[in-house]
């Protein structure tokens, strides 16, 4: 028994399951998990190591260096990257796409690191392993206390952060902007030998006085007493008590009365973080995976606001980031325009196939989309910004199985057939059409889902829903249908006869009766006709190659982003200044009125919130600004205005405003990269590489990544003069330590916290390396200070702060864009100097950035296209019997070229990769008007029809479902063309212009392709 057969059968069941499908479909629609994009795993690690005594040049070679050859032992390893600083080493491991299960490769990396540590040089920190690093914060919460003190504020946040952890779904809380407390011993070296004591004898007491002693029990009369021996530091009168012994029995002196000892912050501070230009402590918060976060959001916000309401008074908690507004935001922009798809698509259905054919069909379209939901759930695919955009393509693909199916119950009506038999027979006669053609339509898109990496997790949603989409419209189609057409739809009325049989010229449409002429003439100007599409085709191919392109466009958000560079070794202090100075400037209303609010960070990036945007390392000559713009507004004009004043008003800083991208790359970006062995040489070649492209008019944001070369005071001790000073090397080290940084020598306990104890000189004496040269150091041998300058050289050096590694070589990247020029356009214009460029021997150059990216992507993309065109000739084959029949769909589907690239280039639009989906979607669609096309006139010749009659009685048959379904698929595209956003503005307009022209080229090319590749002899159609 067949399946329609069944379904009419049972047809009160299968009603029945029907409503209940749309009943559960509406309600897992009520509780869908939400997101603004694609979940995208990340296959990065980040390692990171510390040693302060080492220079950049010291941490590449014992400390970069191993952990890269010991993470290369991975098979798994794709990239490697290594950034190296003034006492640390970050390695960025980047796994193959094909690695999908992580944990064991993080495990494995973990144990190689542990490995390269015994290689470290003593002192070392690390090497840390980070397999977190894609982790996006959901909100940043920014705590402000007027008239509090940062320590205050920072006991505030740590409490708020334990409150936060009890709310559902909160993955993790990071504080960001956090200055720790220390408390500093300063003293004068002069004065440390003036009471004839060493820095070791000094600090001595305070190392032993401060001890957590060992505690114990007492047992008596069936009591237990704890006895607690206290002996640490818990206040600074403490430390200021503690008795120092002098030399030569001058007695015992307090250790106040020889050092200032100073509570504060730590010195230099590692960061600092502003809310709307007021110092702020920020909490990022994090969401669980598989969490809905509309309704985290809303779980957030009341444990926020009830926080805050226990708040001292002055204490406030603002939001700086908060995805859940963004993301209800989106997924109702898509929302809206599917529910405007779906609405337009129904009002079309019902025009063309009347009130009770319209109904019929316009109640199945929202049958499948829930059970399309359904699907979702449970496969793991939420709601986002890529399976909405699946099921608005989806609509005009889906409404055709429904159509044809009640086209096909009417047209039986029509011939006599009764309502059983002709649902029954509908159903049957068309189940493999509809399924052949809809699985060629799934294998159109199976390239997006066999391609790997993260553009193929972005954009794999796409392929699966469309996938699910189709299939429940095949199976709505030959089971709902038939019974809701038995039910309700009517026999047409037959037609008046012509003389010469058939229905008359009056009762056919003037479109019907244009197009039979239009096909008729093409029928017999078949040579024309070819040569007229085949120059068409010509001309679009040439057009392509003319289309502007990009990867992906820029984010919609109402957000904009100003990355703060000073030169490189300015203190954080100076960092610090340029961003109050910029608060002060983005709070004047009158100068900025379209800005909300805004979170500034120096010193850092702040937590990760925006899956593409990767936090740069931490380090004091950089900054970040956040600025959240008025909903409504252009940020393009806020961020204009910004640039303009940042490059007016603060030239000492090197500004780049940008808006937030979709892609790894911002769109426009340029990459040329050296690799090499000599700094030197790559500084050269890179200084040539920025020359070429700021010299191209509009270029923007021209830099290398290894900065400027910065000041180095070198310190070389002498060993013969140290021992002959009576000191040894660890005793100056230790002293140099304190003179330069400080050097923890205890700590003091404070509440639930330990706080670090650091000696240190007084100010006077850390200014400048003139100072450091009269550091006095204790010598017992002469009972007196002896001056570093009798021990030790000096000498002033210059070197690199920031050395770049790429794949275990040095390497070099500058990075550029340009105000109006495309990637491919600004590459286009340097690459001829570039590869000018004389390279020493042992060196390489390499163009990388956006166009690389997208060529590298499009390669992988490409290299499934092969197996997917194996698989739908396949089904082709075995559906026709035929080789000629699938040659005819291959050769009509080149034309959807013709209508997408010129509705591209009127509108306007750009080549990204969502345009290339569009492509893909329409061949879908016209490869689906081919099959059953041709199914209609095999199906004719059958019944004993000769070709010519098959031919045109079939178009005449498909060309109102053909059309109908061109119609619901542009009509509904509308929205998404207008609100839908640059992400899928070009993806629209080629499906909507391209499916236009297609349809009208398919109409007339594959019924003269039939007639050129079965000559009429009167025989019924065969297997070739």
């Amino acid at each position: 028994m067949s399946v329609t057969k069944f379904s009419m059968h049972q047809r009160r069941l299968v009603t029945v399951i029907a409503f209940m499908c749309a009943l559960i479909g509406f309600f897992e629609y009520l509780h869908f998990p939400s997101q603004e994009d694609p979940q995208i795993e990340s296959r990065v690690s980040v390692i990171s190591a510390f040693n302060p005594g080492l220079a950049p040049e010291e941490m590449e070679h014992l400390i970069a260096r191993p952990i890269e050859e010991h993470a290369r032992k991975l098979p798994e390893v794709d990239e490697i990257e290594s950034r190296v600083r003034q006492g640390s080493a970050t390695v960025e491991i980047t796994f193959h796409d094909w690695a999908t299960d992580l944990d064991p490769i993080y495990q494995k990396l973990r144990n190689y690191m542990e490995e390269a540590q015994r290689e470290f040089p003593k002192g070392t920190v690390g090497a840390f392993v980070n397999d977190d690093f894609g982790k996006v914060s959901s909100a940043s919460i920014a705590l402000t206390g007027e008239g509090f003190t940062h320590h205050e504020l920072r006991e505030m946040a740590e409490d708020i952060a334990d409150d936060l952890y009890t709310v559902p779904g909160v993955r993790d809380v990071e504080l960001f902007g956090v200055r720790d407390d220390r408390v500093y011993l300063e003293v004068e070296s002069v004065q440390i030998s003036s009471k004839g004591t060493s820095p070791k004898a000094l600090f001595a007491p305070v190392i032993d006085q401060n001890q957590i002693l060992p505690k114990g029990m007492l047992r008596g009369s069936g009591t237990q007493i704890i006895v607690d021996a206290a002996g640490h530091f818990e206040d600074l009168a403490q430390i200021e008590e503690t008795p120092v012994g002098l030399s030569d029995d001058r007695g015992t002196a307090y250790f106040g009365d020889l050092v200032d000892v100073v509570p504060g912050y730590q010195d230099p501070a590692s960061s600092y973080a502003w809310f709307s230009g007021t110092p702020t402590i920020v909490l990022s918060v994090s969401m669980a995976d598989d969490e809905n976060i509309i309704e985290f959001g809303a779980r957030l916000k009341k444990k926020t606001a009830a926080i805050e309401h226990s708040l001292p008074i002055g204490c406030q908690l603002r939001f700086g980031i908060f995805q859940p507004d963004i993301v209800e935001v989106a997924i109702s922009s898509f929302t809206n325009n599917l529910y405007q798809t779906l609405t337009i698509v129904c009002v079309v259905v019902l025009l063309f196939l009347g009130l009770r054919t319209g109904v019929v069909v316009g109640v199945s379209i929202p049958l499948v989309i829930l059970i399309t939901l359904i699907v979702m759930r449970q496969v793991g695919i939420p709601l986002h910004s890529i399976s909405i955009a699946a099921m608005i393509i989806s609509l005009g693909l889906l409404v055709d199985n429904s159509i044809v199916v009640a086209e096909d119950f009417r047209r039986r009506l029509g011939l006599g057939e009764g309502r059983r038999e002709a649902a029954i027979n509908a159903g049957n006669g068309l189940a493999v059409p509809l399924l052949s053609s809809s699985l060629t339509t799934i294998a159109a898109f199976m390239p997006l889902l066999l391609t790997d990496g993260s553009a193929g997790e972005y954009v794999g949603a796409l392929s699966q829903v469309v996938t699910i989409s189709l299939l429940a419209s095949w199976m709505v189609a030959i089971t709902f249908v038939p019974i809701q057409c038995y039910w309700f739809v009517k026999a047409p009325k037959p037609p008046k006869a012509s003389p010469e049989g058939g229905p008359s010229d009056a009762e056919e449409s003037a479109v019907m009766t244009a197009y039979l002429k239009i096909l008729r003439w093409s029928l017999s100007h078949k040579m024309i006709v070819g040569f007229v599409v085949a120059s068409m085709l010509a001309t679009a191919v040439h057009g392509f190659t003319q289309l502007p392109q990009e990867q992906f466009p820029i984010g919609e958000r109402s957000q904009y982003l100003a990355f703060i560079d000073l030169p490189a070794g300015s203190d954080i202090e100076e960092t610090r200044a340029a961003m109050e100075s910029i608060n002060e400037w983005l709070g004047d209303k009158e100068a900025n009125p379209d800005v909300d609010n805004w979170v500034s960070y120096a010193g850092t990036a702040g937590p990760r919130f925006y899956i593409t945007l990767a936090p740069f390392d931490p380090v004091p000559y950089r900054g970040l600004i956040m600025v959240n713009t008025t909903p409504g507004v252009d940020p393009g004009i806020p961020m204009r205005r910004m640039a303009d004043y940042l490059q007016s008003s603060r030239p000492e800083v090197r500004g780049e405003v940008k808006q937030l991208w979709l892609g790894s790359q911002e769109p426009g970006t340029v990459l040329v990269n050296f690799r090499g062995p000599d700094a030197k040489v790559l500084k050269e070649l890179s200084i040539q590489a920025r020359d070429i492209m700021n010299a191209v008019p509009g270029a923007l944001f021209v830099k290398d990544d290894w900065r400027n070369l910065t000041p180095k005071f070198r310190v070389t001790l002498d060993p013969e003069r140290v021992q002959r000073a009576g000191l040894s090397m660890g005793t100056v080290a230790k002293m140099l330590a304190i003179g330069v940084s400080g050097a923890e020598v205890s700590a003091m306990v404070e509440g639930d916290r330990s706080v670090p104890i650091v000696a240190r000189l007084s100010p006077g004496e850390r200014e400048s390396p003139s100072r450091l040269e009269d550091l006095q150091i204790y010598s017992p041998k002469f009972e007196r200070g002896i001056p570093l300058r009798q021990v030790a050289d000096f000498s002033l050096e210059w070197h690199y702060p920031e050395i770049q590694r790429y794949q275990l070589r040095r390497q070099v990247q500058v990075s550029g864009k340009h105000q109006v020029k495309t990637a491919d356009e600004f590459v286009e214009a340097i690459l001829p100097e570039i590869e000018a460029i004389e390279l020493p021997p042992g060196y390489e150059r390499e163009i990388a950035g956006e166009v690389a990216d997208r060529e590298e992507n499009n390669a992988d993309l490409f290299s499934h296209i092969p197996i997917c065109l194996t698989f739908m000739a396949l089904l082709l084959i075995g559906q026709f019997n035929s080789l000629r029949r699938p040659a005819i769909i291959a050769i009509t589907s080149p034309l959807v070229l013709i209508g997408a690239v010129l509705g591209m280039h009127v509108m306007g639009a750009k080549f990204s990769f969502t345009s290339m989906l569009g492509l893909m979607s329409l061949v879908g669609i016209l490869l689906n008007n081919s099959i059953v096309m041709l199914d209609c006139i095999d199906d004719l010749r059958d019944n004993g029809a000769n070709v010519h009659d098959a031919i045109v009685a079939a178009c005449k048959q498909r060309m109102q479902p053909i059309v109908m379904t061109t119609l619901t698929t542009v009509l509904g595209l509308i929205p998404m063309i207008m609100f839908g956003g640059p992400m899928w503005y070009g993806m629209a307009n080629a499906i909507a212009f391209g499916l236009t022209v297609g349809t009208g080229l398919t109409l007339i090319v594959v019924p003269i392709l039939y007639r050129v590749m079965f000559p009429d002899r009167g025989d019924a159609p065969s297997a070739d």
